[in-house]
């Protein structure tokens, strides 16, 4: 199990998203807690990939959110860095990824 950080940075990142899926904050937390490497996509650089459902829009798979975490397992922390819809951004760039990591860092030292 892994200590969740929200960095205010992500928190900002979502803010307008959960204006229209006011469920989605849970669906992050409950996502973040059955966090599994193995079911996860790796993205390089301790990040993965993970998909989150949405009650409210009902979306299937292809139409969910995806979110890009960080795993720092030396000390056991697992931190949210992007979120976005899978039909507004087929794709994130590594630059992108990279952009939120070095935010998400700043906060947590």
């Amino acid at each position: 199990m892994y200590q969740i950080f929200l960095s205010d940075h992500f928190t900002r990142e979502i803010k307008k998203l959960t204006k229209k899926q006011p469920d989605l904050p849970t669906g992050i937390i409950k996502a973040l807690k059955e966090f599994n490497k193995a079911r996860a996509t790796s993205l390089g650089a301790n990040t993965y990939k993970i998909r989150i459902g949405s009650k409210v829009t009902r979306r299937g798979k292809s139409r969910a959110f995806r979110m890009i975490v960080l795993l720092i397992e030396v000390d056991s922390i697992i931190s949210p860095l992007t979120l976005y819809a899978k039909s507004e951004c087929t794709v994130i760039s590594r630059q992108e990824i990279m952009y939120h990591m070095a935010m998400v860092k700043r906060e947590l030292h």
